[in-house]
């Protein structure tokens, strides 16, 4: 049997369908909003492992999965990683176990187990905090710029090195330092006493880390998006943007079969908090699932994003559901579902 093609995403939505949503909205208007913004893991090499929050088992990432707080990282020999949120990139080294203990719409707050983190923080953070923990101390970021956090476990000491920005360092009993661009800093202990460490030397994960840089500076859907649209970059490997009379700016996938439409490939997962989300099997599905809308544009399917805005809203899926515990929807043979359509 021959897949049905999706409607016409711009058309609008009959009435039934749009009171529907309407009582959908008022049913959950009353509970707290989620967090505006997700972690996205971007870019990975090697083995690496992920704990969502609130289980201790380890598993492969599902790509595309978002990530949020609670979740943990776990880098293997010889693996590396990135995951973007915000204005933030992380960049994980091997043998490195992050937490994000913290994300929500102005806190960022990582846990750095072991390992070695790199961060890029591109915008000023007025209003917002950015924090990384380890055994020793707590670094909090105060101005757009590149840092980086070794934790030593075996040894129990931490190192900072601020190659560009501005940070201060927090110890257990009100011991505080500042760090300007070009300096560097070895704790043991919680009250910050000095460490004997050796300068944190350039080598295999910094060449990678400016590799990381170079991609994203070059990346030419970062002329059309906010920065803040997780998945952004992977647009720019597998389609093309083009400017449309009537919606502006729009994105096409490369590489699709002529019947291809969206949402057609990929499942839900429960994602707390924000509950039933859209993973997409295209390495480019992401940003296009969570951000924007589809629309028909000739025989093809266009993503168009909207007006550039510089705090974007993440949704875990922009669709909406038919039927539910007080009206299932009539499947046939006696059965009862819940069904559900892309806007």
């Amino acid at each position: 049997m021959k897949r049905p093609v999706l409607s016409d995403l711009a058309q609008p939505l009959r009435h039934g369908l749009a009171l529907l949503l309407l009582c959908m909205s008022l049913a959950v208007s009353a509970q707290p909003d989620p967090p505006s913004r997700v972690a996205y893991l971007g870019a990975q090499q090697g083995t690496m492992s992920f704990s969502p929050a609130g289980d201790d088992s380890w598993y492969d990432l599902v790509p595309n999965r978002p990530l949020t707080s609670g979740d943990r990282l776990w880098n293997d020999r010889g693996a590396r990683s990135e995951f973007q949120t915000g204005p933030t990139a992380v960049r994980l080294d091997e043998q490195t176990l992050m937490e994000l203990s913290e994300l929500g719409d102005q806190t960022l707050r990582l846990t750095l187990r072991q390992g070695i983190a790199q961060l890029r923080v591109r915008d000023e953070t007025a209003g917002e905090r950015i924090e990384i923990d380890t055994a020793n101390l707590a670094l909090v970021i105060q101005s757009p710029g590149q840092y980086r956090i070794d934790a030593d476990a075996a040894a129990g000491t931490t190192q900072v090195a601020v190659d560009a920005g501005s940070a201060r360092v927090y110890g257990e009993n009100g011991e505080t330092q500042s760090l300007a661009a070009g300096q560097q800093l070895a704790v043991a202990g919680r009250r910050l006493e000095a460490a004997a460490g050796a300068p944190l030397a350039q080598g295999d994960f910094e060449r990678w880390v400016a590799e990381r840089d170079r991609i994203e500076d070059q990346s030419v859907s970062a002329r059309y998006l906010s920065r803040e649209v997780a998945g952004y970059q992977q647009l720019d490997s597998y389609g093309d943007w083009q400017n449309d009379a009537t919606y502006g700016a729009v994105w096409y996938p490369r590489n699709v079969d002529a019947d291809w439409a969206p949402y057609r490939e990929g499942g839900w997962i429960d994602v707390a908090p924000w509950g039933w989300t859209w993973i997409d099997s295209a390495p480019w599905g992401f940003a296009p699932s969570h951000y924007g809308r589809w629309t028909r544009l000739g025989p093809r399917w266009a993503w168009v994003p909207g007006p550039r805005i510089a705090r974007p809203v993440y949704a875990p899926a922009l669709v909406g559901f038919l039927g539910g515990a007080q009206a299932t929807l009539p499947l046939g043979g006696g059965r009862r579902g819940i069904g559900w359509f892309p806007l």
